[in-house]
């Protein structure tokens, strides 16, 4: 019986690890934006105007149920009770999850999408972009993915933040020089078109 309590105790342990992990990855990726954000200030997306990356929590019920199911499998665990009955519910929520992980009998396939699905934090989030007036702050525009922007729009918003990406990067500073390159992608990208 003492092997069983300590294999439970054990497993419940790593998957508590497991979600630190994913935690710590969720945090770098806000990191990374708030960055990115500070790179994109800098850059003159329209005149007067600047671009912020938004962030929000998925509303996609895989990834919310694992969550939930991942908090339930460790709520409690570390600091829990010595009940035999707790641990091994415990231990069931864990097998539960390293179930799908493994994919089930008749299910491999569904069960692998998903582990891939709500294991990437890049998926725990939905992206937006914000085109704010530098003035006062305020919104001029707002960007998602259900946006019907043209494709010259969705370009330079593109470019825009891949620059804003690479200076966050590689330690590049924004002077006036950058505000007027970004202005100036736009007809280059259309000359290169023309001829």
């Amino acid at each position: 019986m003492r092997f069983k309590e300590l294999l439970n105790v054990n497993t419940i342990n790593e998957v508590a690890n497991f979600n630190a992990q994913l935690a710590r990855e969720r945090e770098t990726i806000r990191e990374r934006i708030g960055n990115i954000n500070g790179s994109l200030t800098k850059i003159d997306y329209n005149t007067g105007r600047y671009i912020t990356l938004e962030i929000q929590a998925t509303p996609e019920a895989d990834i919310r149920d694992f969550q939930a199911e991942l908090r339930a499998c460790t709520e409690g665990a570390l600091t829990g009770s010595d009940d035999a009955q707790y641990s091994e519910i415990k231990f069931l929520q864990v097998k539960g999850i390293i179930d799908r992980f493994r994919g089930r009998e008749g299910q491999s396939e569904q069960d692998r999408r998903w582990t891939g699905k709500v294991t990437d934090v890049r998926n725990w989030f939905l992206f937006a972009a914000s085109e704010r007036w530098r003035a006062d702050d305020s919104e001029h525009e707002h960007y998602s993915d259900s946006g019907g922007k043209s494709g010259g729009q969705k370009e330079k918003l593109a470019y825009t933040v891949l620059a804003a990406s690479l200076a966050y990067q590689f330690g590049l500073e924004w002077g006036p020089s950058a505000r007027a390159l970004s202005g100036s992608w736009s007809s280059t990208r259309r000359s290169a078109r023309v001829g």
